[in-house]
């Protein structure tokens, strides 16, 4: 194996594990050390690739934010399907409480939230790439449905925060500060078939 290869196999090495450490253990309670120990390379190895523990945090959410990409892709692929509104709106439903609800993202959420005084920018970026392109990706997806004639939707923007905010707000406070909390996927079906009922009440043209 050349150098080069070998000394990328280390970085992505270190990216994993510390990213499994500072989800589990938050960021004050994670060393390099622990971080070079489960990567099974040399504290200076830690050093080199990513000067210090401020930095490699940094690079661990910069490589969680831009996998959103994939996320949304998922996300997006209902909403602009040929199937009715209510359809289109409970599959998305469901692949978005189900992704959120996940027990890796209700850690880094908590981790993003704890940290936000100390990486501010860093934060920010995450909730941007994150939550806040869900919510501009189902304003699309509404404004298309208003065109349509599907539904009456005056004001897409503040449509997507109020069918966001039903399907996840309850569910995820209650992840985030409850350990262990759990929905099943029966539960998950039937809290956003009842949140989607709710809002096309509301939106009907």
């Amino acid at each position: 194996m050349s150098r080069g290869k070998s000394m990328a196999r280390k970085t992505e090495a270190i990216l994993t594990s510390a990213r499994t450490l500072f989800l589990e253990r938050g960021y004050d309670a994670t060393t390099l050390d622990d971080v070079a120990a489960a990567s099974n390379v040399a504290k200076t190895t830690v050093y080199n690739n990513f000067r210090d523990k401020e930095h490699l945090f940094s690079e661990v959410i910069e490589s969680i934010t831009a996998r959103s990409t994939v996320i949304l892709a998922a996300l997006e692929e209902p909403l602009f399907s040929d199937s009715p509104v209510e359809d289109r709106l409970i599959e998305f439903g469901n692949r978005l409480v189900t992704g959120v609800l996940q027990p890796s993202v209700i850690q880094l959420r908590r981790l993003a939230i704890a940290e936000a005084p100390r990486f501010p920018e860093l934060v920010t970026r995450f909730w941007s790439h994150g939550p806040g392109r869900t919510t501009e990706l189902l304003a699309r997806a509404l404004r298309e449905a208003d065109s349509r004639g599907e539904l009456r939707v005056p004001d897409p923007n503040a449509a997507a925060l109020v069918l966001a905010y039903t399907l996840l707000g309850a569910a995820l406070d209650r992840a985030l500060m409850v350990q262990g909390a759990h929905m099943s996927p029966s539960d998950i079906t039937a809290h956003v078939d009842h949140s989607v009922a709710a809002f096309l009440r509301a939106y009907a043209r």
